[in-house]
C-alpha cells in the first residue's frame, strides 16, 4: 500500500517531468512549423506550410488546454509529428529522407517516460505509408509520397519492419526510464521510512546495498548511454552542412544534456539522503579543482564567465568532502547558469576561510538575481523560479540537504538584476 506522502510525491515528480517535456515539445513544433515556412518558400508551398501546420498547431494547443490533466494530448503529440513528417515530405515533393522527421520525434517523445506514446506516431507512419504508397503508385498525380518511381510489397515490408524496430527501442528506453523513476521514489521512501525508525538490521543493510546497485546501475548503464548519444549527436553536427539538421541536433543536444543533469541531480539527492557523515580533511583546492573539472563537463565550455577563487586561514578543517563538493558544485553551476548575457563581464567569486572554529564559505556572483518574494522558496524540493530556470528544480534543496547534515547554516542575499551572494558557516566535524 502506497502511504498518501508517497502518492504526493509521485504526483508531483511526474507532473515536473511532464511540464518539463511539455516546453521541450512545445520549442521542437515550432521549430518544425518555421521549418515549413522556410520549405514552403523554397518549393512554392507556403499555403500548405500555413494551412496545414498551422492548423495541427492550433488542435494540438487547443487540446492540450482542455485535456492537460490526462494522457489524451500525449497520444495526439505523435499524430501531430507524423503530420508534420507527412508536409514535409509533400513539400519536398516526396522527399523520402524526410522520414527522420518522425524518426527525431519519437526520440524526442522518450522524455514524456510514457511508452504509449510511440503507438499514435507509429499508426500514423504505417497509415501515411499504406494510404499514401497506394495512390502513388496506382496513377494518382502530384501525390508526392515518394521520388522513387517504384515501391513493392517487399520494399514496403523492409521499410515498416525497419520502422517498428526503432519506434520499439524508444518504447523500450521510455518505459526504462519509467521503472527506474518508480525504483527510485520506492528505494528513497523506503530508506527513509526504516531510518526513521532507526532501525539498524539486516533489512536495513539490504535495502542499502540494492539502493548501492542501483546508483551504480543508474550511474552507468543510463548516463554511459547519453554520453555516448551526445558525442555521435556532436559528431554529426560536425560534418552536416544542412541548416535543418543543424536544428534538429541541438535541439537534441540540449534534451540530452538536460536528461544527464537530472540524472545527476537525483543521484546526488540519493547519496546525500542515505550515506552516513564521513569526517576527513578537506583541501578546498582540490575540491574546487574538481568541482571546475564537473563543470566544463556539464555545461560546456562557458565564455565571458570568470571564477574567482580566494582561500584563506592555515587552520585544519575537518568535513565530509563527498557533501561539501555537492553543495559548491551547485552553487558555482547555479551562478553560471543564470548569469546576465550581454551585460558587464560575469563573474562568481568564491572566498573561503578556515579558522578554529570552522570554515566560512561566501559564493557571489552578478547575475541575474532571485526575487524577494521567492526566496524563502529556493530551497524546496523541484522548485523553479522562472521559465528561464533550466535545472530540475532539485539544486538548491540538494544544497540545504546536505548542509543540514554537516550542522552548517546558509544564508541568502540577492537583488534582482545585481547578483546574489550565499553565505555559509561549517562547523569542523
Amino acid at each position: 500500500m502506497e502511504t498518501d506522502k508517497k502518492r504526493e510525491f509521485k504526483k508531483v515528480y511526474y507532473k515536473k517531468i511532464k511540464e518539463r517535456s511539455d516546453k521541450m515539445m512545445n520549442r521542437a513544433l515550432l521549430i518544425y512549423f518555421a521549418i515549413g515556412i522556410v520549405l514552403g518558400f523554397k518549393y512554392d508551398t507556403v499555403d500548405i506550410a500555413l494551412m496545414i501546420g498551422g492548423s495541427t498547431l492550433f488542435c494540438y494547443w487547443f487540446t492540450k488546454l482542455f485535456l492537460y490533466d490526462t494522457e489524451t494530448y500525449q497520444y495526439l503529440t505523435g499524430v501531430v509529428l507524423g503530420i508534420f513528417m507527412a508536409q514535409f515530405i509533400f513539400q519536398m515533393h516526396g522527399m523520402f529522407e524526410m522520414h527522420f522527421v518522425a524518426f527525431i520525434g519519437s526520440v524526442l517523445m522518450i522524455t514524456y517516460q510514457n511508452w504509449k506514446m510511440q503507438i499514435s506516431l507509429f499508426l500514423f507512419v504505417f497509415i501515411h505509408h499504406t494510404f499514401f504508397g497506394y495512390l502513388q503508385f496506382s496513377g494518382f498525380h502530384d501525390v508526392y509520397f515518394t521520388q522513387q518511381d517504384y515501391m513493392d510489397l517487399n520494399t514496403f515490408l523492409i521499410h515498416m519492419i525497419f520502422t517498428t524496430i526503432i519506434f520499439s527501442l524508444s518504447a523500450v528506453r521510455a518505459y526504462n526510464y519509467r521503472l527506474m523513476s518508480d525504483s527510485f521514489i520506492n528505494q528513497s521512501f523506503e530508506i527513509g521510512r526504516l531510518q526513521a525508525k532507526e532501525i539498524e538490521n539486516s533489512e536495513l543493510k539490504k535495502v542499502n546495498q540494492e539502493l548501492d546497485r542501483f546508483v551504480y546501475s543508474v550511474s552507468h548503464d543510463l548516463r554511459a548511454p547519453l554520453t555516448g548519444m551526445l558525442g555521435v549527436i556532436m559528431l554529426a553536427e560536425k560534418d552536416s552542412n544542412d541548416s535543418k539538421n543543424t536544428d534538429y541536433f541541438r535541439l537534441l543536444k540540449c534534451s540530452v544534456k538536460r536528461l544527464d543533469c537530472f540524472i545527476s541531480d537525483i543521484l546526488d539527492y540519493s547519496r546525500n539522503s542515505r550515506l552516513e557523515r564521513r569526517p576527513e580533511v578537506v583541501d578546498f583546492k582540490l575540491i574546487l579543482d574538481e568541482v571546475n573539472a564537473n563543470l566544463h563537463s556539464m555545461l560546456g565550455k562557458v565564455d565571458g564567465v570568470k571564477i574567482m577563487v580566494n582561500i584563506n586561514g592555515d587552520h585544519q578543517f575537518k568535513s565530509d568532502k563527498t557533501r561539501l563538493t555537492m553543495v559548491l558544485s551547485n552553487l558555482i553551476s547555479n551562478a553560471v547558469r543564470y548569469r546576465r548575457l550581454g551585460c558587464e563581464p560575469s563573474f562568481v567569486k568564491v572566498d573561503i576561510t578556515t579558522n578554529k572554529n570552522g570554515a566560512d564559505i561566501f559564493v557571489e556572483d552578478n547575475g541575474i538575481g532571485i526575487k524577494e518574494e521567492v526566496q524563502s522558496k529556493v530551497y524546496d524540493m523541484f522548485y523553479r523560479g522562472s521559465d528561464a530556470s533550466v535545472g530540475s528544480g532539485l539544486g538548491l534543496y540538494i544544497v540545504k540537504e546536505a548542509l543540514d547534515k554537516l550542522n552548517a547554516s546558509i544564508k541568502l542575499t540577492s537583488v534582482v538584476g545585481k547578483g546574489t551572494k550565499f553565505a555559509i558557516h561549517l562547523p569542523t566535524l
